[in-house]
């Protein structure tokens, strides 16, 4: 596993790199001060797979999760995907600081 810090601005953020790393996603945003709610963003390819692992993790660690799944390819990037995007947030009762973690490419 390898970790890269980024520095955006006055902003640090860690980007953690490695096999596995997924599996370990709820125990590294627990220890970086972040917890629920929150929200897992991806698309309809990857939720069954890599976003339940994602999932799983956070939930073990204690955090609140609500998934948010997207139409993968260009129907899922529309002023009306961000809105249901905000609106699934809300429904959840994430505020500003809540983390939000995005699992995919492309549209997500």
């Amino acid at each position: 596993m390898r970790r890269l810090e980024v520095v955006a601005g006055a902003h640090r953020h860690a980007v953690i790199i490695g096999d596995g790393v997924l599996a370990l996603l709820g125990r590294h945003l627990v220890e970086a001060g972040l917890g629920g709610p929150a929200a897992l963003v991806t698309d309809e390819h990857l939720a069954d797979s890599h976003a339940e692992t994602a999932r799983d993790s956070m939930a073990r660690s204690g955090i609140r999760v609500a998934v948010v799944v997207l139409a993968a390819g260009e129907e899922g990037k529309t002023l009306e995907a961000v809105s249901g995007l905000y609106r699934r947030f809300a429904e959840a009762g994430l505020e500003r600081t809540s983390p939000v973690v995005a699992v995919g490419g492309g549209v997500v």
